[in-house]
């Protein structure tokens, strides 16, 4: 019988727990996600929206199995970026003080959580690779090929980093699907990296529509510490020829009203820029 895929499957851990098809690495990956989403959004709700932010930079996540005084303890390691280390410094204590309450009140089979740099990318040949990066030939970064490898929000191919992503996907592809014929239809590219005259940019969707090309980046309280990055953004696509830039607010994310409005005006705008 052919195993079912559960990578494009927005269910949280609570409403797949009592879903025997799921396997069982999937449902303890959902109660991982869960708590670190309740764990984001009580730190928001208590203003630590730096912690929060800081959650954002997390980019796997592995457990670890242990015995203490005869019963089974299960660490959950965080894993983040070289670039990142200071960072988790300064706010991982916030994190893992909120996530055990979360465990705690929810009754998850979770003990606790340390971070920890991600290992790097490693094949047959890395002495040729570190002599290229000594030499300046070769990037270290390899966040790019970690986040594809461990992203659990896939769907049609393409690659998501969180929920939110993948939510205004669905909806720009029912918008795609159903409201624009196919002869005047637009594109969609999520996580469309390029570069831009003196910087590398990730937008969280690139659309093109009859000739003219959009920025739809997803938006919320954990933005509110990177507002002059996102205008130095808007300002780099707007001289590069990027027709709109706009955002879709965390608001709304969470009511699909509001996110087919905000939707729907992105295209017209899209289509009023000069």
């Amino acid at each position: 019988m052919e195993q079912r895929s559960f990578e494009s499957d927005t269910r949280t851990y609570s409403q797949m727990v009592g879903d025997d098809s799921v396997p069982d690495d999937e449902r303890i990956n959902r109660l991982v996600d869960e708590a670190l989403g309740y764990t984001s959004q009580i730190l928001i709700r208590r203003d630590f929206k730096e912690a929060a932010a800081a959650m954002l930079k997390i980019v796997r996540h592995e457990l670890e199995h242990d015995y203490d005084f005869n019963r089974e303890t299960t660490k959950v390691w965080l894993e983040y970026e070289p670039e990142d280390e200071q960072l988790f410094r300064q706010y991982g204590d916030s994190i893992s003080s909120v996530f055990l309450e979360v465990v705690q009140r929810k009754s998850f089979d979770l003990d606790w959580i340390e971070f920890r740099e991600v290992l790097p990318e490693i094949g047959y040949g890395w002495r040729g690779q570190l002599v290229e990066v000594l030499r300046g030939q070769r990037r270290t970064n390899q966040a790019r090929v970690v986040r594809e490898r461990g992203s659990r929000w896939v769907e049609d191919g393409l690659y998501f980093t969180n929920p939110g992503e993948l939510l205004v996907y669905r909806k720009l592809k029912s918008i795609q699907e159903e409201k624009f014929p196919r002869e005047r239809s637009f594109a969609i590219f999520p996580l469309a990296r390029g570069r831009i005259h003196g910087h590398t940019r990730e937008p969280d969707f690139l659309i093109v529509h009859r000739g003219r090309t959009g920025i739809l980046e997803i938006d919320g309280p954990h933005h509110n510490g990177r507002r002059s990055h996102d205008t130095s953004s808007e300002h780099l696509y707007r001289d590069a020829g990027i027709s709109f830039v706009d955002r879709v607010s965390v608001e709304a994310l969470n009511d699909e009203a509001e996110l087919e409005q905000v939707l729907q005006r992105f295209f017209r705008r899209l289509q009023e820029a000069r």
